[in-house]
């Protein structure tokens, strides 16, 4: 009979798995609370602010279409700069920096989730009730294709600025610096009758 293997004692994981375990929590729990916010303000944002903007809802829907890129790089771009074996402190203020630009993402999601119209055999009459995702569209037939089209051309116009801004920054990056014109004189020519060394 072979001996009992000893257990093997567990470290502690790394740090990979702990922020995947807290990104993952955390968009669970944004998730959810997307959800939660949509069936209690959502109707109120379609049938209350929507129909006053400029352009009624098709507006409305071009003004969050086009923000939602924006508000997505500002909170995408500063993760990328991220560098913990560099420094701990210029990556925390990076994931500081990019707090502002998610939480300018919230509410634009909470837009469009207002407006997602469930599969048929969920809709109840709710669905249907001024402000709800049926009725946003009824009153507003193309309002996703509107807005698809501008989040298309919003994230085209950031791309295009991300890459010109990456583009000049690598070009300045890799410049030479200009050479200066030398302030030193050339040396005298040897006084006359004196051969001149070679």
């Amino acid at each position: 009979m072979a001996p009992p293997r000893p257990r093997e004692r567990r470290g502690r994981p790394d740090r990979a798995t702990v922020f995947g375990w807290i990104a993952g929590l955390s968009i669970t729990a944004g998730l959810a609370a997307l959800a939660i916010a949509s069936d209690t303000w959502g109707h109120d944002i379609w049938s209350g602010i929507a129909p006053d903007w400029p352009g009624g809802g098709y507006g409305f829907a071009v003004t969050v279409g086009g923000l939602l890129p924006v508000t997505a790089a500002a909170a995408i771009l500063p993760l990328t700069l991220m560098n913990w074996k560099e420094s701990r402190a210029r990556s925390c203020a990076w994931a500081a920096a990019s707090l502002p630009g998610a939480a300018a993402s919230a509410p634009l999601l909470l837009v469009i989730a207002g407006a997602w119209r469930p599969k048929s055999r969920h809709r109840g009459l709710d669905c249907y009730s001024e402000g709800g995702p049926c009725w946003v569209h009824e009153q507003y037939p193309y309002v996703w294709a509107v807005g698809l089209a501008a989040t298309l051309v919003g994230a085209a116009v950031v791309s295009g600025a991300v890459f010109l801004y990456l583009r000049d920054n690598k070009r300045s990056a890799t410049a030479r610096p200009a050479t200066r014109p030398s302030t030193s004189e050339p040396p005298d020519p040897p006084p006359p009758g004196c051969p001149s060394r070679t």
